[in-house]
């Protein structure tokens, strides 16, 4: 238990995902993150990696179903994510890591969810239509329910 009546706040150490911060613990912009390109360990090289607004890292090669309680047909992995305010399906939507000859891309099909799946760019917001599949950019943030996840590869 922690008494948060005095003293410094618990929580003040937690920073926002997006807003990484350097060694001296200083804050820096999005564009100057440290760690954004940077290989991770454990993870394998090429893999699409996508960097949940929790802090919590999931990585995928090939194809990857995300929802409530996703299932995979195709023994694709899977990502299930919290639900709490009740808007995901249990498929809601599927990544896709194609490699053909034109370089690696990442395709997201929303599986006609009713909340439908939600991409940020830097242009804007656009809603994914169901079941058409759209090409991600590296650094896309994907918005499903109340979840969202940063797309990079490692």
């Amino acid at each position: 238990m922690v008494d948060v009546r005095y003293g410094p706040d618990p929580l003040a150490a937690m920073l926002d995902p997006w807003t990484p911060s350097n060694p001296n613990g200083q804050v820096v912009s999005a564009g100057d993150d440290p760690h954004r390109g940077v290989p991770r360990r454990g993870i394998s090289a090429g893999a699409v990696v996508l960097v949940l607004d929790s802090g919590q890292v999931h990585w995928f090669v090939g194809e990857c179903m995300i929802g409530r309680s996703p299932v995979s047909a195709s023994g694709a992995d899977t990502l299930s994510l919290p639900d709490i305010g009740r808007r995901l399906s249990p498929n809601h939507v599927q990544l896709a890591d194609v490699r053909d000859g034109g370089g690696p891309q990442v395709w997201a099909t929303d599986q006609g969810s009713a909340a439908g799946t939600w991409l940020e760019r830097p242009d804007g917001v656009v809603q994914l239509v169901p079941h058409v599949p759209t090409l991600l950019m590296l650094g896309d943030v994907v918005v499903v329910g109340d979840s969202r996840f940063r797309v990079e590869r490692n």
